[in-house]
Protein backbone atom coordinates (compact mmCIF):
# COMPACT_ATOMS: atom_id res chain seq x y z
CA UNK A 1 0.00 0.00 0.00
CA UNK A 2 1.51 3.59 -0.88
CA UNK A 3 1.57 6.35 1.76
CA UNK A 4 0.06 9.18 0.88
CA UNK A 5 2.79 12.07 0.87
CA UNK A 6 3.19 14.04 3.75
CA UNK A 7 2.42 17.67 1.35
CA UNK A 8 -0.77 16.19 -0.03
CA UNK A 9 -2.08 15.77 3.56
CA UNK A 10 -1.20 19.30 4.79
CA UNK A 11 -2.74 21.22 1.99
CA UNK A 12 -5.46 18.63 2.10
CA UNK A 13 -6.76 19.83 6.04
CA UNK A 14 -7.79 23.53 5.23
CA UNK A 15 -9.17 22.50 2.30
CA UNK A 16 -11.37 20.49 3.81
CA UNK A 17 -12.25 22.34 6.81
CA UNK A 18 -13.16 25.57 4.10
CA UNK A 19 -15.25 23.31 1.69
CA UNK A 20 -17.12 21.89 5.01
CA UNK A 21 -17.41 25.53 6.43
CA UNK A 22 -18.46 26.93 2.64
CA UNK A 23 -20.75 24.34 2.05
CA UNK A 24 -22.68 24.33 5.20
CA UNK A 25 -22.92 28.26 5.50
CA UNK A 26 -23.61 29.40 2.50
CA UNK A 27 -26.91 29.63 2.64
CA UNK A 28 -27.21 31.77 6.21
CA UNK A 29 -26.89 35.34 6.29
CA UNK A 30 -24.72 36.35 9.70
CA UNK A 31 -25.13 40.26 8.99
CA UNK A 32 -29.53 40.77 9.00
CA UNK A 33 -30.52 40.78 12.13
CA UNK A 34 -32.50 37.96 13.38
CA UNK A 35 -36.63 38.15 13.05
CA UNK A 36 -39.06 38.94 16.19
CA UNK A 37 -40.04 35.03 15.81
CA UNK A 38 -36.82 33.56 15.58
CA UNK A 39 -36.10 35.44 18.28
CA UNK A 40 -38.34 33.82 20.45
CA UNK A 41 -37.69 30.32 19.11
CA UNK A 42 -34.53 30.90 20.10
CA UNK A 43 -35.80 31.92 23.83
CA UNK A 44 -38.09 29.01 24.10
CA UNK A 45 -35.46 26.89 23.03
CA UNK A 46 -33.31 27.74 25.40
CA UNK A 47 -35.61 28.17 28.59
CA UNK A 48 -36.79 23.68 27.79
CA UNK A 49 -32.91 23.30 27.91
CA UNK A 50 -32.78 25.51 31.39
CA UNK A 51 -36.02 23.43 32.67
CA UNK A 52 -34.49 20.24 32.32
CA UNK A 53 -32.95 18.43 35.28
CA UNK A 54 -29.03 18.97 35.13
CA UNK A 55 -27.07 15.17 36.05
CA UNK A 56 -23.90 17.04 35.98
CA UNK A 57 -23.20 16.99 39.50
CA UNK A 58 -25.68 14.06 39.88
CA UNK A 59 -24.53 10.59 42.16
CA UNK A 60 -26.04 7.51 41.87
CA UNK A 61 -27.30 5.96 45.31
CA UNK A 62 -25.33 2.87 45.62
CA UNK A 63 -28.37 -0.12 45.82
CA UNK A 64 -28.61 -1.69 48.78
CA UNK A 65 -27.83 -5.30 49.59
CA UNK A 66 -29.66 -7.67 49.23
CA UNK A 67 -31.17 -8.35 53.50
CA UNK A 68 -29.71 -5.04 54.62
CA UNK A 69 -31.92 -2.70 56.90
CA UNK A 70 -32.61 0.83 56.01
CA UNK A 71 -30.76 3.23 58.47
CA UNK A 72 -33.48 5.71 59.87
CA UNK A 73 -32.26 8.91 60.05
CA UNK A 74 -30.47 10.65 62.73
CA UNK A 75 -33.01 11.82 65.11
CA UNK A 76 -32.34 15.75 66.08
CA UNK A 77 -30.28 16.82 68.60
CA UNK A 78 -32.23 17.16 72.31
CA UNK A 79 -32.71 20.81 72.94
CA UNK A 80 -30.60 22.27 75.58
CA UNK A 81 -32.09 21.97 78.94
CA UNK A 82 -33.05 25.40 80.52
CA UNK A 83 -31.36 26.55 83.15
CA UNK A 84 -33.39 26.24 86.89
CA UNK A 85 -35.46 29.04 88.34
CA UNK A 86 -34.06 30.32 91.50
CA UNK A 87 -36.44 31.65 94.13
CA UNK A 88 -35.81 34.65 95.58
CA UNK A 89 -37.14 36.18 98.74
CA UNK A 90 -38.53 39.55 100.07
CA UNK A 91 -37.16 41.59 97.33
CA UNK A 92 -37.86 45.03 99.23
CA UNK A 93 -35.30 43.82 102.04
CA UNK A 94 -31.46 44.73 101.68
CA UNK A 95 -30.45 41.64 100.64
CA UNK A 96 -27.22 39.76 102.50
CA UNK A 97 -23.81 39.23 100.81
CA UNK A 98 -24.43 36.04 100.87
CA UNK A 99 -27.57 35.25 99.28
CA UNK A 100 -27.68 32.28 97.16
CA UNK A 101 -24.13 30.75 98.78
CA UNK A 102 -25.58 27.25 99.01
CA UNK A 103 -26.99 26.77 95.61
CA UNK A 104 -23.30 25.94 94.41
CA UNK A 105 -25.68 22.97 92.27
CA UNK A 106 -27.35 25.64 90.28
CA UNK A 107 -25.44 26.88 86.68
CA UNK A 108 -24.31 29.46 85.83
CA UNK A 109 -27.03 30.42 83.48
CA UNK A 110 -29.96 30.54 86.08
CA UNK A 111 -28.16 33.23 88.01
CA UNK A 112 -27.62 35.37 84.97
CA UNK A 113 -30.91 34.94 83.75
CA UNK A 114 -31.90 35.67 87.61
CA UNK A 115 -29.61 38.58 87.96
CA UNK A 116 -30.57 40.32 84.16
CA UNK A 117 -34.61 39.80 85.74
CA UNK A 118 -33.61 41.74 88.62
CA UNK A 119 -32.00 44.40 86.64
CA UNK A 120 -34.53 44.43 84.18
CA UNK A 121 -36.74 45.09 87.09
CA UNK A 122 -34.98 47.79 88.85
CA UNK A 123 -33.97 45.82 91.97
CA UNK A 124 -30.35 46.63 91.27
CA UNK A 125 -29.05 45.66 94.96
CA UNK A 126 -30.40 42.22 94.58
CA UNK A 127 -28.86 41.59 90.47
CA UNK A 128 -25.54 42.50 91.70
CA UNK A 129 -25.40 39.60 94.53
CA UNK A 130 -26.84 37.23 91.87
CA UNK A 131 -24.33 38.28 89.33
CA UNK A 132 -21.57 37.61 92.30
CA UNK A 133 -22.59 34.55 92.73
CA UNK A 134 -21.77 33.93 88.54
CA UNK A 135 -18.54 34.62 89.73
CA UNK A 136 -17.90 33.10 93.33
CA UNK A 137 -20.43 30.18 93.57
CA UNK A 138 -20.60 28.84 89.94
CA UNK A 139 -18.69 27.63 87.38
CA UNK A 140 -19.09 29.66 84.34
CA UNK A 141 -17.40 30.00 81.07
CA UNK A 142 -15.43 32.57 79.00
CA UNK A 143 -19.17 34.06 78.00
CA UNK A 144 -20.82 34.25 81.21
CA UNK A 145 -17.74 35.39 82.84
CA UNK A 146 -17.77 38.58 80.69
CA UNK A 147 -21.79 39.09 81.47
CA UNK A 148 -21.05 38.96 85.19
CA UNK A 149 -18.16 41.13 85.43
CA UNK A 150 -20.04 43.95 83.14
CA UNK A 151 -23.27 43.26 85.18
CA UNK A 152 -20.87 43.78 88.38
CA UNK A 153 -19.54 47.21 86.67
CA UNK A 154 -22.04 48.40 85.82
CA UNK A 155 -24.50 48.42 89.09
CA UNK A 156 -20.98 49.52 90.85
CA UNK A 157 -21.45 52.81 88.96
CA UNK A 158 -25.16 52.88 89.74
CA UNK A 159 -26.09 52.36 93.44
CA UNK A 160 -23.89 53.55 95.97
CA UNK A 161 -21.62 51.43 98.59
CA UNK A 162 -22.67 50.89 101.96
CA UNK A 163 -21.13 53.45 103.91
CA UNK A 164 -21.96 51.67 107.55
CA UNK A 165 -20.00 48.92 106.46
CA UNK A 166 -16.76 50.73 106.67
CA UNK A 167 -17.48 50.87 110.80
CA UNK A 168 -16.25 47.43 111.90
CA UNK A 169 -14.10 46.46 108.87
CA UNK A 170 -11.21 44.44 109.47
CA UNK A 171 -7.97 47.14 109.64
CA UNK A 172 -5.04 45.56 107.72
CA UNK A 173 -1.58 46.85 107.05
CA UNK A 174 0.10 47.15 103.29
CA UNK A 175 3.16 47.24 104.31
CA UNK A 176 5.73 47.70 101.15
CA UNK A 177 9.46 47.64 101.61
CA UNK A 178 10.95 50.26 98.53
CA UNK A 179 14.19 51.49 97.85
CA UNK A 180 15.21 53.92 99.44
CA UNK A 181 15.58 56.25 96.67
CA UNK A 182 12.04 55.89 95.78
CA UNK A 183 11.26 55.94 99.17
CA UNK A 184 9.25 59.14 99.85
CA UNK A 185 7.16 58.61 95.60
CA UNK A 186 5.95 55.47 97.02
CA UNK A 187 4.51 56.74 100.28
CA UNK A 188 2.73 58.99 98.41
CA UNK A 189 1.58 56.10 96.14
CA UNK A 190 0.82 54.33 99.40
CA UNK A 191 -1.69 56.53 100.59
CA UNK A 192 -3.11 56.40 96.87
CA UNK A 193 -3.28 52.60 96.80
CA UNK A 194 -4.82 52.06 100.38
CA UNK A 195 -8.00 54.06 99.48
CA UNK A 196 -8.33 52.00 96.57
CA UNK A 197 -8.72 48.78 97.97
CA UNK A 198 -11.02 50.32 100.06
CA UNK A 199 -13.34 51.38 97.91
CA UNK A 200 -12.74 48.28 95.15
CA UNK A 201 -13.76 46.25 98.62
CA UNK A 202 -16.96 48.32 98.70
CA UNK A 203 -15.63 49.77 102.53
CA UNK A 204 -15.13 45.85 103.87
CA UNK A 205 -11.91 45.98 104.23
CA UNK A 206 -9.80 48.93 105.64
CA UNK A 207 -5.89 49.34 104.97
CA UNK A 208 -3.50 51.78 106.11
CA UNK A 209 -0.28 52.01 104.52
CA UNK A 210 3.46 50.80 105.90
CA UNK A 211 6.29 51.93 103.81
CA UNK A 212 10.04 50.66 104.99
CA UNK A 213 12.95 51.92 103.01
CA UNK A 214 15.46 49.28 101.74
CA UNK A 215 18.61 49.00 99.98
CA UNK A 216 18.20 49.36 96.34
CA UNK A 217 20.43 46.34 94.59
CA UNK A 218 20.93 45.85 90.40
CA UNK A 219 17.06 46.38 90.07
CA UNK A 220 14.77 48.46 92.11
CA UNK A 221 12.33 46.11 93.31
CA UNK A 222 8.49 46.69 95.97
CA UNK A 223 7.87 43.94 98.26
CA UNK A 224 4.30 44.08 99.10
CA UNK A 225 2.28 42.17 101.63
CA UNK A 226 -0.68 42.51 103.38
CA UNK A 227 -0.79 41.18 107.69
CA UNK A 228 -3.25 42.11 110.14
CA UNK A 229 -1.97 44.74 112.57
CA UNK A 230 -0.05 43.72 114.81
CA UNK A 231 1.09 40.51 113.66
CA UNK A 232 4.59 39.03 114.12
CA UNK A 233 3.92 36.15 111.59
CA UNK A 234 5.74 36.43 108.46
CA UNK A 235 2.96 36.75 105.77
CA UNK A 236 3.52 35.95 101.81
CA UNK A 237 4.52 38.28 99.78
CA UNK A 238 4.73 39.52 95.95
CA UNK A 239 7.47 41.31 94.72
CA UNK A 240 7.56 43.85 91.52
CA UNK A 241 9.51 46.36 89.59
CA UNK A 242 9.81 49.53 91.39
CA UNK A 243 8.71 52.37 88.60
CA UNK A 244 10.10 55.75 89.23
CA UNK A 245 6.26 57.49 89.27
CA UNK A 246 3.75 57.91 91.41
CA UNK A 247 1.25 56.15 88.89
CA UNK A 248 3.41 53.76 88.12
CA UNK A 249 4.27 52.62 91.71
CA UNK A 250 0.69 52.82 92.93
CA UNK A 251 -0.34 50.50 89.85
CA UNK A 252 2.43 47.73 90.87
CA UNK A 253 1.04 47.90 94.35
CA UNK A 254 -2.60 47.06 93.32
CA UNK A 255 -1.34 44.11 91.08
CA UNK A 256 0.65 42.87 94.01
CA UNK A 257 -2.80 43.22 96.46
CA UNK A 258 -4.45 41.27 93.66
CA UNK A 259 -2.30 38.20 93.46
CA UNK A 260 -2.23 38.45 97.14
CA UNK A 261 -6.12 38.25 97.53
CA UNK A 262 -6.64 35.82 95.28
CA UNK A 263 -3.69 33.34 96.57
CA UNK A 264 -5.04 33.92 99.93
CA UNK A 265 -8.74 32.85 99.23
CA UNK A 266 -7.93 29.99 96.25
CA UNK A 267 -7.70 27.25 99.57
CA UNK A 268 -11.12 28.68 99.93
CA UNK A 269 -13.95 26.26 100.39
CA UNK A 270 -16.69 28.14 99.72
CA UNK A 271 -15.51 30.29 97.06
CA UNK A 272 -14.68 29.76 93.95
CA UNK A 273 -11.15 31.08 92.62
CA UNK A 274 -10.81 34.41 91.19
CA UNK A 275 -10.39 34.74 87.51
CA UNK A 276 -7.59 36.39 86.92
CA UNK A 277 -7.31 39.62 84.99
CA UNK A 278 -7.43 39.82 81.28
CA UNK A 279 -4.67 41.70 79.25
CA UNK A 280 -4.53 45.47 79.64
CA UNK A 281 -7.34 44.68 82.77
CA UNK A 282 -6.71 48.27 85.11
CA UNK A 283 -5.77 46.80 88.39
CA UNK A 284 -8.50 49.13 89.86
CA UNK A 285 -11.16 46.92 87.88
CA UNK A 286 -10.00 43.89 88.33
CA UNK A 287 -9.81 44.36 92.25
CA UNK A 288 -13.58 45.80 92.18
CA UNK A 289 -14.89 43.24 89.84
CA UNK A 290 -13.22 39.84 90.05
CA UNK A 291 -13.12 39.85 93.69
CA UNK A 292 -16.83 39.98 95.09
CA UNK A 293 -18.06 41.59 98.13
CA UNK A 294 -17.94 38.13 100.10
CA UNK A 295 -14.57 37.31 98.91
CA UNK A 296 -13.79 40.59 99.99
CA UNK A 297 -15.36 39.59 103.46
CA UNK A 298 -13.53 36.34 103.69
CA UNK A 299 -10.25 37.88 102.63
CA UNK A 300 -10.30 40.47 105.58
CA UNK A 301 -11.65 37.75 108.16
CA UNK A 302 -8.90 34.91 107.35
CA UNK A 303 -6.76 38.09 107.35
CA UNK A 304 -7.74 38.83 110.96
CA UNK A 305 -7.47 35.45 112.28
CA UNK A 306 -4.21 34.33 111.60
Amino acid sequence: MRRVPLIVVILSIPLVIGLTWWGGTRDYDFLAEPSATQIEIAKARATQELARPADLFGVESPAAEPGMAHKPPKPPPAPKPKAPPIEVGDLDQVPPLNAWRDRKDVPAGSFIELASRLEAEAKLAWARVAWERVLDTSLPNDEELDAALNGVRRIRATIPHDETAAEDAPLLTLRIETPKDRSELTKQAAKLAVETLKQASDHLVRFEPEVVATTGGDTPQLVVSIVAKGSDDPPPSVTRQAPSSVDGLQSGILVAAFKLVASSLAVSDELRPISSPSQGEPPMEALSTRITRLAWREFGDRATAE
